[in-house]
């Protein structure tokens, strides 16, 4: 892997601690040529690969999106977090008409909801803010969405769906998507401070 530069964080405990993450890649690649042999152990190792990637991407952008918060107004941090949306609620439903056992027509009052940008921040509540105040375009959007989904897929019981692989070409993407929001991510910082 090529070292990373992550001289945009200022913090140095979270630095250290990507740092050490990529080491652990980098140890879990190097192990790899021994365990060629052993389908089933390469397969958990190259899961474990893509969950570190995919969680260094998750701590980049909450750092990038803290910053860029510490640095707005108070105006226009409640005009961001009414960007973060979650899953509206629902209530007070009434039913109008009942199609089938499957369909019916009901009437309800629906309640937007929002999150807000802090530690309990879902990784696809920050995706869709970074994308909704222009951290990044639609197309690295569209890629971190699928590093998440790729992220989710490391679940045991989702081996039962064949598609689950993490063969070295989707490693190799995956940090290839890091290696781009990290830039992004670099210049968004680096214009807010000027």
């Amino acid at each position: 892997m090529k070292k990373v530069n992550f001289e945009f964080i200022e913090n140095w405990k979270l630095r250290d601690e990507i740092n050490s993450v990529i080491d652990f890649i980098e140890y879990l690649i190097s192990t790899k040529n021994n365990i060629l042999d052993n389908v089933d152990i390469l397969f958990m190792v190259n899961k474990t690969i893509a969950v570190y990637i995919g969680s260094i991407i998750e701590a980049t952008l909450f750092y990038t999106l803290s910053v860029i918060k510490e640095k707005l107004t108070d105006k226009e941090k409640t005009t961001i977090e009414k960007k973060i949306r979650i899953e509206d609620k629902y209530r007070d439903e009434k039913l109008i008409y009942k199609i089938n056992d499957f369909e019916e027509i009901v009437c309800c009052k629906k309640i937007k909801n929002f999150s807000t940008l802090d530690s309990k921040i879902s990784f696809n509540s920050m995706i869709q803010l970074a994308k909704n105040i222009w951290i990044f375009d639609e197309e690295l959007y569209d890629s971190i969405d699928s590093v998440r989904k790729k992220r989710n897929e490391i679940h045991i019981h989702t081996i039962l769906d064949e598609k689950t692989i993490f063969t070295n070409y989707e490693l190799i993407e995956l940090y290839n998507i890091f290696i781009n929001l990290l830039s992004s991510l670099e210049q968004k910082i680096v214009s807010y401070e000027n």
